[in-house]
């Protein structure tokens, strides 16, 4: 699915503190250059082999590397790829996004340039890279939809 992502009305405000801060998005179709660190984070699945079992109880994340795009079209051969997709692993596997952590964010230095969207059948495996929806292809339909 291309641009996999939603629009959320909030009930209530935010209120901003330690715990609840806004994020900054990149600039229109801005990338990052493959090897870039960057940390996801999320409630999901710790131990990918028994993913629906390790859910987290508390907020996780983990730092992963832009995988540049043909690497990554290689390592998941097979599967669906659109522009509006990034790529992130670490080669020797053990570090991933996981079950559970879906619409997480995906950022370096203050900055969201991912959301959590999908991954080869098991999490964290060498040479399996997640796949994660650009907020840079979308930050124009963010801004319009966020009022921001």
């Amino acid at each position: 699915m291309d641009k996999e992502s939603m629009d959320q009305k909030l009930n209530a405000s935010l209120e901003f503190g330690p715990n609840v801060q806004p994020v900054e998005l990149p600039a229109q179709n801005e990338t990052l250059a493959p090897g870039t660190p960057v940390v996801v984070s999320g409630w999901g699945a710790t131990d990918a082999s028994n993913e629906i079992l390790s859910q987290s109880d508390i907020l996780m994340e983990v730092e992963v590397f832009i995988v540049d795009d043909n690497t990554c079209h290689m390592e998941l051969e097979g599967y669906t790829f659109f522009p509006s997709m990034i790529c992130a692993g670490v080669d020797q596997g053990g570090k991933d996004s996981c079950t559970g952590d879906s619409g997480g964010p995906l950022v370096t230095k203050g900055v969201q340039y991912g959301i959590v969207s999908w991954g080869p059948n098991s999490c964290a495996e060498p040479e399996q890279p997640g796949v994660y929806t650009s907020t840079s292809v979308l930050r124009d339909w963010i801004q319009e939809k966020s009022e921001v």
